[in-house]
């Protein structure tokens, strides 16, 4: 099994696998991302509330990110 390497940045998430291939995954629209919790969720920061919350977990789930949960 080949290691592979996530980097976030705040317009999305790189991918690379370590074939030495990569994909890029862009951040949900109005999201900025910052960084890659413990658990390996990626937190993002809204223009706007939503659910009244600025601040979401984000999973990668093929090529786009799922908005998981409050980051609180």
């Amino acid at each position: 099994m080949s290691e592979r390497r996530i980097v976030v940045r705040p317009e999305g998430v790189t991918i690379s696998a370590g074939d030495g291939s990569s994909r890029f995954v862009p951040a949900p629209p109005g999201y900025s991302l910052s960084y890659m919790d413990a658990d390996g969720r990626i937190v993002g920061q809204g223009e706007r509330a939503v659910d009244g919350w600025y601040d979401w977990h984000f999973v990668l789930e093929g090529e786009t990110l799922r908005r998981d949960g409050p980051a609180y």
